[in-house]
């Protein structure tokens, strides 16, 4: 049965009898495969994904470097046709990619993620914005529910994580496909509904992925204007503040968060590179090699941001000495004597972690 099932991928790419083919009633067999048979899921799954890149490859070449099979037997009318009548099945799919995604063990996700982002992407708007309410609908309720650190041992407080934590991984893999409205309030969630600060470590760690991803794809959007993203990028920073409510887990995902952030600020908000400063520096003595990495790349991009020049509003940085509307000018020399002022600080790791810092 294994082997018959291991064949099926290989029919559904190139595929040139779709609309005659892969029918409803096909579908439903499918979708009975998938919640019944968990063996049989890999090659499904691949089937699944390739009837959809069949044609979509003809619309947008891939690169040579692509591990796709060989070049599809129709013309890109032909595939626009698959892709039209695909995209009826879309809001049933990922209805039910959805279902397979939570029930299957975190190390088996990879895959599943693969065929929601495909059939994502050519889902009509009302589609996607029906499967994304669907999934900001079980956010806002577990997150409504969240419990104190105390209880995070709680079987049901672990069951509302688990799913808090498989609603976000699907919300990022919806994430290069929603529109602004719906990014926003994505944004909105990470920052008001306690994500970042919630006492589990992989949701803290999600949320700033989500957000880092967010920023990137705002900035990949048309009818966003430079102003508006650069807007957005503050807001953001604003409301992430410097804290410890980040999770040890979560250290490296927010020190990434910053780097992708950090070169879009403009130029007269350049406070806000000072203001999350000491989080590099501290970041180059973490136990985690990757989290270590992080931080000094993010303390290069800080210093290439410094180095194109602005202004840094004294007045908006905790714990300065300056006062009134006191400003200074960025510049490399400015940034490297700020992250020598660490050297003068009380504690010996924090004197520590300003000499690996310069050094970088």
């Amino acid at each position: 049965m294994e082997q018959v099932w291991a064949a099926f991928p290989s029919y559904c790419w190139g595929c040139w009898d779709i609309a005659q083919s892969f029918t409803p009633e096909l579908a439903e067999r499918l979708t009975q495969v998938l919640y019944q048979e968990p063996g049989l899921r890999a090659p499904i799954l691949r089937a699944l994904r390739l009837i959809v890149e069949s044609s979509t490859s003809v619309l947008r070449p891939f690169d040579s470097d692509s591990k796709l099979p060989y070049p599809v037997p129709y013309s890109e009318d032909e595939a626009r046709d698959n892709i039209a009548y695909l995209k009826k099945q879309a809001k049933s799919w990922l209805a039910v990619l959805f279902n397979v995604f939570t029930s299957v063990e975190k190390d088996s996700r990879n895959l599943v993620g693969e065929v929601i982002s495909v059939w994502a992407s050519i889902a009509n708007e009302p589609e996607l914005a029906g499967a994304y309410r669907t999934v900001i609908g079980h956010l806002n309720q577990n997150l409504g529910t969240t419990a104190s650190p105390t209880a995070q041992q709680d079987p049901e407080t672990q069951k509302t994580n688990k799913t808090i934590a498989q609603m976000l991984d699907i919300l990022l893999i919806l994430i290069p496909y929603l529109p602004f409205p719906q990014l926003r309030e994505v944004i909105s969630l990470c920052l008001e509904k306690g994500v970042l600060t919630h006492p589990d470590g992989t949701i803290q760690k999600l949320g700033y992925r989500i957000l880092a991803r967010s920023v990137v794809r705002a900035h990949g959007l048309a009818e966003l204007s430079e102003d508006e993203k650069a807007r957005i990028v503050e807001g953001i920073l604003s409301k992430t503040g410097v804290d410890g409510d980040v999770a040890t887990g979560a250290i490296k995902e927010r020190l990434n968060f910053l780097a992708v952030l950090i070169p879009s600020i403009p130029p007269f908000s350049l406070h806000l590179v000072i203001l999350h400063l000491m989080e590099a520096i501290i970041g180059v003595k973490e136990h985690s090699e990757k989290a270590r990495k992080a931080a000094f790349e993010l303390l290069v991009v800080m210093g290439q941001k410094m180095k194109q020049g602005g202004t840094i509003r004294m007045n908006l940085i905790g714990g300065s000495s300056e006062s009134g509307g006191t400003t200074r000018e960025a510049s490399v020399e400015e940034f490297v004597n700020m992250v020598g002022a660490s050297l003068a600080a009380e504690k010996d790791h924090t004197i520590s972690a300003g000499v690996m810092s310069l050094s970088r």
